[in-house]
């Protein structure tokens, strides 16, 4: 009788379990990077729109006044909650401000922190100083060389 060739039915169950195995690793890896991308991305939006609130801060005219706040926000097309808190600091004209972000829906924790300090704005420069005053550069006089050789504005 010829040996038979081909393989036994133990041997086909360990290498269906083997390639089990292997299939199910990889598939967790798959779903695994699949969630850091998402996560990647929720948190470099929520950057982009914390920025955007941390200059909007800046560009006010008044100094924010102490307070926490939260608010709903719609960008790239997702719904975020923000959280902005102002808080005073052992400098007397600075103030910290701290903004949360997270998905409006996510109760779990805020995605992400950043935290800048703001001065107490300057009142505006006087009439006289402002540029193109009469008397200082800007105004269509001429800086340079003086009578005397030295430096002032002449007509």
């Amino acid at each position: 009788m010829r040996p038979q060739r081909g393989f036994t039915l133990i041997e086909v169950l360990a290498a269906l379990a083997v390639l089990g195995l292997a299939l199910g690793a990889s598939l967790t890896a798959s779903t695994f990077y699949a969630g850091s991308t998402r996560d990647l991305e929720d948190r470099m939006l929520a950057g982009w729109l914390a920025h955007n609130l941390m200059v909007e801060a800046q560009l006010e005219e008044s100094w924010p006044e102490l307070d926490r706040k939260s608010r709903d926000y719609e960008h790239a097309g997702q719904s975020w909650t923000v959280q902005r808190t102002v808080e005073e600091t052992p400098d007397e004209f600075l103030r910290r401000i701290t903004i949360r972000v997270r998905r409006e829906r996510d109760e779990e924790g805020w995605l992400l922190t950043r935290t800048a300090f703001l001065a107490e704005p300057v009142a505006p420069l006087p009439e006289s100083l402002q540029p193109g005053a009469p008397g200082t550069p800007g105004n269509g006089a001429q800086v340079g060389p003086g009578r005397e050789g030295g430096v002032g504005v002449g007509p």
